[in-house]
């Protein structure tokens, strides 16, 4: 009876032993994954605001489909980053009572020429003449009659964050340069012209869309391991705390 007293004390402290080794195991265990997947949580959460975007670059170009219908752009930026307009001087004679020839904002808005750009036949005075202007934020780029106008010339105009400048083709001036911010507001491109597009006639402008971006692969990815990372921190931390009662 002794002898098997002491074979069941023995049996019991194995027992308790293994029961001990397997607890102290899994408390490592638990440990060791609540350490690795902070760590990885954390610092995939801090490289999170630093990891590439994808920015979606768009601009608008006109005239659309050969027409010279005018289009709206309400969901820009005011200012575009470039802004780069060739007007032929063909596109002058289709308006003999004056008119836009080109502008950033709708026939009529007010304060237009202040701080868009407008490029217009003005209407014939008392002696039968008429100029074409390019107003930009208040600024005369060019004024010429239309009588001085080359069969075929072209009004090139460009602006961007650091200057400004206006060309008559053809005319064998250089281009008039404005150093400074001048680019102007732009909500759309507005054309009293009808019909198709002259030939040559283009507007180019390209959007400030930084804000427009999304997610890279890579700033995807780091998101979704480092929340999964700090769900699994947070779950190995509980039953880590249940292992002390």
């Amino acid at each position: 009876a002794g002898a098997r007293g002491r074979e069941d004390s023995q049996v019991g402290a194995l027992a308790s032993r293994d029961v001990a080794d397997s607890d102290a195991s899994r408390i490592r265990t638990y440990r060791l994954v609540a350490i690795i997947a902070a760590t990885l949580g954390i610092l995939l959460t801090a490289a999170t605001p630093l990891l590439p975007v994808d920015q979606q670059q768009s601009s608008i170009a006109w005239p659309h489909g050969g027409s010279t219908a005018s289009i709206e752009a309400p969901l820009v930026s005011y200012s575009p980053v470039t802004f780069d307009a060739t007007i032929p001087c063909a596109a002058v004679r289709e308006l003999p009572d004056g008119g836009t020839l080109v502008s950033t904002s709708p026939k009529g808005a007010p304060k237009a020429e202040k701080y868009g750009l407008v490029a217009k036949v003005t209407a014939p005075d008392s002696e039968g003449g008429s100029r074409v202007e390019v107003v930009q934020r208040e600024r005369t780029l060019l004024a010429v009659p239309v009588t001085e106008l080359s069969a075929e010339c072209s009004i090139v105009i460009s602006s961007n964050t650091t200057r400004s400048s206006v060309e008559l083709t053809g005319s064998g001036t250089p281009p008039t340069v404005f150093d400074g911010e001048l680019r102007p507001q732009l909500v759309g491109i507005f054309s009293d012209l009808q019909g198709q597009a002259p030939a040559g006639l283009q507007v180019n402008s390209e959007l400030d869309s930084r804000f427009s971006s999304a997610p890279s692969t890579l700033k995807l990815v780091a998101m979704i391991v480092g929340g999964i990372a700090t769900i699994l921190a947070l779950v190995a931390l509980h039953l880590l705390d249940n292992t002390d009662g």
